[in-house]
C-alpha cells in the first residue's frame, strides 16, 4: 500500500526520463512508489507521452493548486471593517459577535485569527493578550469597623443582575501611590472612573456621589470591599454593602473592569500626567466595546438603551 505524496519537479524529472527510454506507465509508477493511475492523470493533464515537459507541468500544477484553495473571507469592504474593530481595540471573538449582532456579515474569530497571522504579523500587538503577563497583587489589611452592611444582605435583584443601578466600586493604583476611583454597574458594565485627590472617606464618596449621579440613572446599591477609603458610607445616597475580606470574587464586575483598563494605564503610570479628557476617553473605549456576556452589545447600549452602529 502506497503512502499518499504529491508529485514535485524531481518526480516530473524522471518521468520525462522514463518515458523518453519508452518505460511503460505501470513500471514508471512502481519505481517512483505512486499508483499508476496518478501517473496517467499526470502525464494526460500536461500533455502527453510524446509532448511532456516537466516545467510547464509545474507551472500548471502551481497553477491548478491555487484555483482550488478556498478564497480569503476577508477582502474589500470586509476586510477594512475588520481593521476598523482591530485597532478599535475589539478582539477577534468581539468582532466576529459583533459583526454577526449588526447583521453586518458571519465571520468566525478563527477565521479573523488566521487573517491577522497570514497577512500581516504586524498586526499582533493589536492583539489584547499578545505578550501580556500576569500582575500581581497587592494584599491591604482589612480595616475592622461597625455597622456595615454585609454583601450576604444585599438584595437578591442586585445579586442576579436583573436591574441598572446596582454598582461596585474599588481603588485603582497607579505610580508614586496615586489612585483612581472605578465604578462599575453590574448588569451592564457599565464603567466611570474618577481621579482621587484625597484618600479621606468623605472625599472619595463625594467622588462616588458625583460620578454616579453624572449617568442621569437611579442608585439603587454600591458594593465595595474594606478599605481605609471605604470605612463609611456617610454622604451617598445608596445603601453600602461591603465584601468579606480577601474576597475579591465578590465583587468580580469592578475587578474586571480595573484589568480592562491596565490596557490603557499600567501600574507605573503617573496619573498625574493624564488629563480628564485622557480618563473619558478610556472610559469611552471600553463602554463602548461589546461583550460576549451581553450578548455582543456594549455597556453603553444596555445601560442607556440605545443602539450604535460599531462596524458601519
Amino acid at each position: 500500500m502506497h503512502t499518499y505524496r504529491r508529485v514535485n519537479y524531481q518526480d516530473r524529472c524522471q518521468i520525462l526520463a522514463f518515458l523518453q527510454a519508452k518505460v511503460s506507465v505501470p513500471e514508471i509508477a512502481q519505481t517512483l512508489g505512486f499508483n499508476k493511475s496518478t501517473i496517467y492523470r499526470e502525464i494526460l493533464r500536461n500533455g502527453s507521452r510524446i509532448n511532456y515537459k516537466p516545467k510547464e507541468a509545474e507551472v500548471r500544477y502551481r497553477h491548478r493548486f491555487r484555483r482550488c484553495k478556498r478564497p480569503h473571507l476577508i477582502q474589500d469592504d470586509k476586510e477594512g471593517i475588520v481593521l476598523y474593530l482591530l485597532f478599535s481595540d475589539l478582539s477577534p471573538e468581539q468582532i466576529s459577535g459583533r459583526l454577526k449582532h449588526e447583521k453586518n456579515f458571519r465571520i468566525s474569530h478563527q477565521s479573523i485569527y488566521n487573517y491577522i497571522y497570514r497577512q500581516y504579523r504586524s498586526l499582533t500587538p493589536y492583539l489584547r493578550r499578545y505578550n501580556r503577563r500576569g500582575a500581581s497583587r497587592v494584599r491591604m489589611k482589612a480595616h475592622k469597623s461597625t455597622n456595615k452592611l454585609a454583601i450576604d444582605s444585599r438584595p437578591q435583584i442586585a445579586n442576579n443582575r436583573a436591574r441598572i443601578g446596582d454598582w461596585e466600586r474599588d481603588s485603582m493604583y497607579g505610580a508614586k501611590g496615586n489612585q483612581l476611583l472605578v465604578c462599575a454597574d453590574r448588569k451592564s458594565r457599565f464603567i466611570k472612573i474618577g481621579r482621587i485627590t484625597e484618600r479621606k472617606v468623605k472625599a472619595v464618596n463625594l467622588l462616588t456621589k458625583s460620578i454616579l449621579s453624572s449617568t442621569k440613572k437611579p442608585i439603587h446599591t454600591i458594593t465595595n470591599d474594606n478599605g481605609p477609603e471605604f470605612r463609611y458610607s456617610h454622604g451617598l445616597v445608596a445603601p453600602v454593602y461591603y465584601c468579606h475580606p480577601r474576597k475579591p470574587q465578590q465583587r468580580g464586575t469592578v475587578e474586571n473592569a480595573i484589568g480592562l483598563i491596565r490596557q490603557y494605564i499600567k501600574r507605573k503610570t503617573d496619573l498625574s500626567a493624564l488629563s480628564d479628557e485622557d480618563l473619558q476617553a478610556v472610559e469611552n473605549c471600553l463602554n463602548f466595546r461589546p461583550k460576549k456576556c451581553l450578548d455582543y452589545k456594549t455597556p453603553y447600549e444596555v445601560f442607556y438603551g440605545t443602539n450604535v452602529a460599531l462596524a458601519t
